[in-house]
């Protein structure tokens, strides 16, 4: 979770550095809010490299958690809307990020990069779709197009001739 403005945002990203209170911020200098949406704030000396990050979002340097990173899970990835900034909003009510059996649904794993989220096939299809309800438009138009043609012609042809 990101706290940009007064709103809380999501980013898929994850780098992270101190600002001048030496609070954990991303790369726009948006606070990193924890599981309370609170903002984590660096002991004196440490250093963003020293933290360590945990498959469940907890933060710790050495023995010192710090705190577990806002990470929510919501049902339908399709229902998250990019704003112009780049970050995540959803109107969803985040769900409980563990199954019922006790396992996370998501996992953080640190110096690694996201998988993609988007199913190849199910984009495809949909891609099809909309390449073909855009051709049923576009000949729709054209019979408009050449029956108002017509009509003016009509209308316009000179009287006897």
């Amino acid at each position: 979770k990101i706290l940009a403005g007064e709103e809380i945002c999501y980013q898929r990203g994850g780098a992270f550095r101190l600002n001048a209170q030496r609070e954990i911020v991303n790369d726009k200098n948006h606070l990193v809010l924890k599981d309370d949406n609170t903002p984590f704030e660096m002991p004196d000396g440490a250093l963003v490299k020293d933290l360590m990050i945990a498959g469940d979002g907890t933060l710790s340097i050495g023995q010192n958690i710090m705190g577990k990173l806002g990470v929510d899970y919501f049902q339908d990835d399709n229902k998250m809307n990019y704003r112009q900034d780049g970050y995540l909003q959803t109107d969803q009510v985040p769900q409980d990020i563990k199954d019922p059996e006790g396992r996370l649904k998501v996992t953080i794993e640190q110096y690694a990069l996201e998988s993609s989220n988007t199913d190849l096939t199910q984009f495809l299809v949909k891609m099809m779709e909309n390449a073909r309800n855009f051709k049923a438009n576009q000949s729709a138009i054209d019979q408009e197009n050449k029956r108002l043609s017509s009509f003016i012609d009509q209308v316009t042809r000179p009287a006897g001739g």
